[in-house]
């Protein structure tokens, strides 16, 4: 909310920067959600005859789908200018 308050290069680039690193940062548990996934495939959960690794795997689509957000997002603050809706 501060960032409409700045000047709009300084904004733009604040909301650059934060764009990048949330992409970076679901890319890592993206990583690391497909190294986990066959480890765990042999683990059962608790309250169904399920292997773990399915929900893990729901997971990973929906980190994925934050990721394609988030690079949506990217794109849009960069064609657009701070403080308009």
């Amino acid at each position: 909310l501060f960032v409409n308050l700045l000047p709009p290069a300084i904004a733009k680039s604040i909301n650059t920067i934060v764009a990048v690193l949330s992409i970076l940062f679901l890319m890592t548990l993206i990583g690391l959600a497909i190294q986990i996934i066959p480890r765990i495939h042999i683990y059962e959960m608790a309250s169904l005859p399920l292997p773990l690794s399915i929900l893990y795997t729901l997971v990973l689509g929906g980190i994925v789908m934050m990721l394609f957000r988030a690079i949506k997002n990217l794109f849009d603050y960069g064609s657009k200018e701070p403080g308009t809706p």
